[in-house]
């Protein structure tokens, strides 16, 4: 009879990585839940590239009540964009950042809904042009504490979150 290996108790999760990798194998099935662990640089990079084609590429971003938002090579088109005009205001706005943190976690804050104003505030004008109307900033601001912010569906009522979402579509 065997057993199936047991998690590693709080605490202990270096521990088995550190046994894994003196089994000397860069890539192993983890006995967490089964995942493939890859541990090899080169490796690591051919599977989140899919250099060999073997992952679907698939995101449940593009999804909507109609279907799926366009065929996969717009979608990836989209997400370059998408990742060249947050980069570029990354880099245009870094000096504004220290000037946030201070404003909005020190001396002190409540984790993780801080984190996720702060990335708000910041990335502001790249999730809507500045010029948007105020009502669409408002809607968006509501979005983010209906619906990311922690616990934020549990404080609503399921009619309630059905109703916004309609309004906010």
């Amino acid at each position: 009879m065997t057993s199936s290996p047991q998690p590693p108790a709080p605490g202990d999760e270096l521990a088995l990585l550190k046994a894994e990798f003196e089994a000397g194998s860069d890539v192993w099935r983890s006995a967490l839940g089964g995942a493939v662990c890859v541990a090899d640089p080169e490796a690591a990079r051919a599977v989140m590239g899919n250099r060999h084609g073997v992952v679907a590429e698939t995101s449940d971003f593009y999804h909507h009540r109609h279907g799926v938002f366009g065929p996969r090579s717009a979608q990836l088109t989209i997400g370059r964009a998408a990742r060249s005009l947050v980069q570029r205001h990354l880099l245009d706005h870094r000096a504004d950042l220290p000037r946030l943190v201070a404003e909005r976690l020190a001396p002190r804050s409540e984790w993780p809904d801080a984190g996720n104003l702060l990335v708000l505030r910041h990335l502001r004008d790249v999730l809507l042009h500045p010029d948007a109307p105020p009502g669409l900033h408002r809607t968006v601001e509501a979005i983010v504490a209906r619906a990311v912010l922690a616990g934020a569906r549990q404080r609503h009522s399921a009619p309630s979150r059905l109703l916004f979402r309609y309004r906010a579509l």
